[in-house]
C-alpha cells in the first residue's frame, strides 16, 4: 500500500461517484443528526431528563450505520454502487453494533486523560466538585506538612504513603454536593490580594497554580495549555482507528497490522481538503479575531459573554462550509477505504487480477 497510489486512486473513485457519494453521504449525516432530535427536550426544565434519549439512539443507529456506510463504500471499490439500501440494511445488525461498541469503547479510553482535565478545569472554575477535594488536600499536605507533587514518585515509608491516600479518601468520603469545604473559583483567585486572604483556601489554590508558571496566572494559562495538548490523544486515537472499519467490512480484521503509521498519515493529509474552508473563515474573521479573543477571555473572568456580531459574514462561512467544506468530506472517508481495498488486493492477488481483467472487458 503506497500513500501516493490511494491519493490517487481515491481522487479518481471520488470524481467519478461523486454524486453517489454525497447521496450517501447526506443518508450518514441524516441518520446521525435523527440522534441528536431529543436534545430539543433541553429547551423545557420539565422534559430535559429525556434529551438522555440521544445516548441509546446514537448507539443503536449510528454506530451500525457507520459499519453499514464502510461495506457500501467497498462495495463501489468492487465495482457496486455506494448509494445503495446497504446503507441501512440490517443484516448482521448485532455484529455492526458489538464492532461499533468496541470502536467507542477504544476512542473512550483515548478521551479519559482529556474529559478528567476538563472536569477539573471545570470544577476550578466553579470552586466545588470531588476533584476539587482532592486538590484542597494537596494543598493542605504542600503546606502543612511540608508535601510536595514530586514525593509520591520518591521512596517513602509504608506509613506516609498510607497517610497520604488515606487523607485523600477521607476528604472525598466526606464531600458532597451541597456542602463542605470548597475552593475558591479562579475568578476569585486571580482578583483577590493575598494579603486579605492568606491563610484561607485562596492560598492553596494560589500555591497550587503557582507550581504551574511563575505566579498564579501564568500557572493557570500552563494548565489551560496543558488540557487542550490533552486532546492531541483523541486526535491521534481516531488517526490510529481509522482503517478498522473498513477491514471489518473485508471481513478480515488482520488485514491493516502494520500499516497504522501509513494510515495515520493518509488521515492527516485528509485534512488538508479542508484548507480552502479555513482560509475563507481566516480571510472573513480577521479584522472580528482580536474581539473574539477578548471577548472569550471576559467570559471566563467575568462569566458575561461579549462577542461581536457576525451579520453578512456568517452567511459566507455558512456557504464556504457547504461548498469547500461538506463536498469534500466523502474524499477524506474515501482514504482509510481505498488503503484497506488495495491492500486487500496485495493481500490476495487474485482479487488484482479479476479488477483488471474487468476493466479490460469495461
Amino acid at each position: 500500500m503506497r500513500i501516493l497510489t490511494v491519493l490517487r486512486k481515491s481522487a479518481q473513485v471520488y470524481l467519478k461517484n461523486f454524486t453517489d457519494l454525497m447521496g450517501a453521504y447526506l443518508v450518514e449525516a441524516l441518520l446521525r443528526a435523527m440522534c441528536f432530535v431529543p436534545l430539543m427536550f433541553l429547551l423545557l426544565p420539565e422534559t430535559a431528563p429525556w434529551a438522555w434519549l440521544c445516548v441509546p439512539m446514537y448507539v443503536f443507529i449510528a454506530l451500525p450505520a457507520r459499519q453499514n456506510y464502510a461495506i457500501a463504500m467497498q462495495d463501489m471499490l468492487y465495482g457496486g454502487r455506494v448509494f445503495s439500501p446497504r446503507l441501512i440494511s440490517f443484516d448482521g445488525y448485532w455484529r455492526k453494533l458489538g464492532r461499533g461498541l468496541a470502536g467507542t469503547l477504544k476512542m473512550l479510553l483515548w478521551m479519559a486523560l482529556p474529559l478528567l482535565l476538563v472536569t477539573l478545569l471545570v470544577q476550578l472554575y466553579k470552586g466545588e466538585g470531588w476533584l476539587c477535594a482532592v486538590v484542597l488536600r494537596y494543598h493542605k499536605l504542600m503546606q502543612v506538612e511540608g508535601f510536595a507533587f514530586a514525593d509520591l514518585f520518591r521512596p517513602m515509608e509504608a506509613e506516609a504513603y498510607t497517610r497520604i491516600i488515606a487523607g485523600w479518601l477521607t476528604d472525598l468520603a466526606a464531600w458532597s454536593p451541597k456542602g463542605g469545604e470548597t475552593l475558591l473559583p479562579i475568578t476569585e483567585v486571580l482578583s483577590f490580594d493575598l494579603s486579605d486572604k492568606l491563610g484561607k483556601n485562596g492560598f492553596f489554590v494560589m500555591s497550587w497554580f503557582g507550581s504551574f508558571g511563575h505566579d498564579t496566572i501564568s500557572g493557570v494559562v500552563n494548565l489551560m495549555l496543558v488540557v487542550v495538548a490533552s486532546f492531541l490523544l483523541p486526535v491521534i486515537g481516531c488517526a490510529v482507528h481509522c482503517g478498522n472499519r473498513h477491514a471489518s467490512a473485508l471481513e478480515d480484521r488482520k488485514l491493516l497490522r502494520g500499516k497504522r503509521l501509513k494510515l495515520m498519515c493518509l488521515w492527516a493529509l485528509g485534512f488538508l481538503v479542508f484548507l480552502p474552508f479555513v482560509a475563507v473563515v481566516l480571510t472573513t474573521l480577521m479584522s472580528d479575531l482580536k474581539a473574539f479573543v477578548l471577548g472569550f477571555a471576559e467570559m471566563f473572568l467575568t462569566k458575561n459573554l461579549s462577542i461581536p456580531a457576525l451579520g453578512e459574514k456568517l452567511y459566507i462561512i455558512l456557504a464556504a462550509f457547504v461548498l469547500l467544506c461538506v463536498t469534500l468530506v466523502p474524499f477524506k472517508q474515501l482514504l482509510p477505504a481505498v488503503a484497506a481495498h488495495e491492500q486487500m488486493k496485495v493481500a490476495y492477488p487474485q482479487l488484482q487480477a479479476n479488477e483488471e481483467n474487468s476493466d479490460a472487458q469495461a
